[in-house]
């Protein structure tokens, strides 16, 4: 199913709709296993989907075309207040689908930028980190070759003029990926993706920007994400709902509870059984001479009492 994407920033926070084509619904109503409840109110169908996430690039289901837009037209803005600190991803972080919710937030970058207002990227080189990310909030050295490897290169190729601002008219987006391949150490796969667009300037207020739902959809909320370990509630509804709303969901309170199992989890030690091994160890032997000890005391007490 192709979907028709619609992403709004408010502050620290990115709303991005997914609006289904129009026959989607009918041609799901019209199936033999569809729920009778759906059929007799079809306006409840969450046929859409939503994504709200703390941070300042959509990456809602993780569609690359997302965040490359987002850099083709990006506010100057974001550049001038990112600088020195590193940009959000514009790709899956070492292969992670899910990479930016699970800590990969800012990468470094080789960053040009036009001459022209609103002085937009003309070139990102994003390079890889000195390490690798191997799960949610966890790291590894990485190997050599894939240390300031250039991970992504976009690129604007041709420019246009909208009243008296200079905007991307063609752009591409390359993603470079680094394996080992016996023989050859550090060989390079390459796969390029290219994204043509033209922009047309239309005159809204700000308020009108923000996504509608247009119905009801199925949202994935990251507002409450612990970077590195998942907390994302989902819940169906016609509306953005507030964070004070938010909590107050019976999907919030499951997914409290499946937060705390995965930081459990996320936090066990994978030497805890070694260190009771250990532990046990040490008590033995510790232990072993003293009761060796009480035993030929006892022994000695016996004869001497025999003895008498």
């Amino acid at each position: 199913m192709l979907l028709d994407y619609c992403s709004f920033g408010d502050g620290d926070t990115i709303y991005t709709a997914a609006y289904a084509p129009k026959q989607a619904l009918a041609s799901l109503l019209a199936q033999p296993k569809t729920p009778a409840e759906w059929k007799r109110n079809p306006e409840l169908v969450p046929i859409n989907m939503a994504w709200i996430e703390k941070s300042r690039v959509p990456h809602a289901d993780s569609t690359l075309a997302l965040p490359a837009i987002f850099y083709a037209y990006c506010s100057e803005a974001y550049l001038n207040g990112a600088s020195g600190r590193g940009l959000e991803p514009a790709y899956y972080v070492d292969g992670r689908t899910d990479s930016f919710h699970e800590g990969a937030t800012n990468m470094a970058v080789n960053l040009s930028r036009s001459r022209r207002q609103p002085y937009l990227p003309e070139r990102i080189e994003f390079l890889h980190a000195e390490k690798s990310l191997v799960g949610p909030g966890r790291w590894e050295e990485a190997p050599p070759e894939q240390k300031g490897f250039t991970n992504v290169i976009f690129q604007v190729n041709g420019w246009t003029n909208v009243g008296n601002l200079t905007l991307p008219e063609d752009f591409s987006v390359s993603y470079f990926f680094c394996c080992r391949m016996k023989g050859v150490p550090g060989a390079r796969l390459v796969a390029q993706n290219e994204f043509h667009l033209l922009r047309a300037a239309t005159q809204c207020g700000l308020a009108d920007l923000k996504p509608a739902l247009e119905g009801h959809a199925e949202i994935n909320d990251w507002r409450l994400n612990r970077s590195g370990v998942s907390f994302l509630v989902g819940y169906s509804t016609n509306k953005w709902l507030a964070e004070d709303s938010l909590v107050t969901l019976p999907e919030y309170k499951s997914a409290v509870r499946l937060s705390k199992a995965r930081m459990a989890e996320h936090y066990r030690s994978p030497d805890s059984g070694r260190r009771v091994l250990i532990l046990v160890l040490l008590a033995v032997s510790i232990c072993t001479p003293l009761l060796l000890w009480l035993a030929r005391r006892r022994g000695a007490w016996v004869r001497n009492g025999n003895s008498r």
